[in-house]
């Protein structure tokens, strides 16, 4: 009871204190650096995760992160730029084959009185549509994470023999 009311008390003072876009843009920021905080460690810990693994025989997340040490953009720009196309290819398929599939089940619903669908309804007519093409949506998403994993694979035995020659 007595923290609710400190934390009450605080907030109030915070309240008269700083203007509400101020601590709109303050907690922004907060978001931000937290996110990249959230990125930035995620890379270092997991990236050389799975060569670690294979290599030395072992679940090594220091050594992952000794491995990332300094690495860190170069790591980060060679997943976007081996990831982000396949990305924008697949979605493309994707939206080439499936949403007009799905587009179509949504304007064979019958509208109702007020002219728009009740979100019920048309998630249902949307699931029916894509299961109407669940071979064609699983073989999307098949070669998608066979690409993924592959390229991803790829840069991660890559990056761990030119790190590991250079430094032992």
């Amino acid at each position: 009871m007595m923290q609710r009311l400190v934390a009450c008390g605080v907030a109030g003072a915070a309240k008269l204190c700083v203007p509400h876009g101020l601590a709109i843009a303050g907690l922004f920021l907060l978001w931000i650096v937290e996110l990249c905080v959230l990125i930035y460690t995620a890379v270092r810990l997991v990236y050389f995760l799975p060569a670690v693994v294979v290599a030395e025989k072992r679940i090594g997340l220091g050594r992952s992160w000794s491995l990332g040490g300094g690495n860190f953009w170069r790591i980060f720009v060679v997943c976007l730029a081996s990831l982000v196309p396949v990305a924008i290819i697949i979605g493309i398929v994707s939206h080439l084959t499936v949403d007009p599939v799905v587009k179509a089940q949504l304007l064979a619903l019958p509208k109702p009185p007020g002219g728009h669908h009740v979100p019920f309804q048309a998630r249902l007519a949307t699931f029916h549509a894509q299961l109407s093409i669940w071979p064609l949506v699983l073989a999307i998403n098949a070669v998608q994470r066979i690409v993924f994993s592959g390229l991803t694979t790829g840069a991660i035995g890559a990056a761990y023999k030119a790190v590991t020659t250079t430094k032992e």
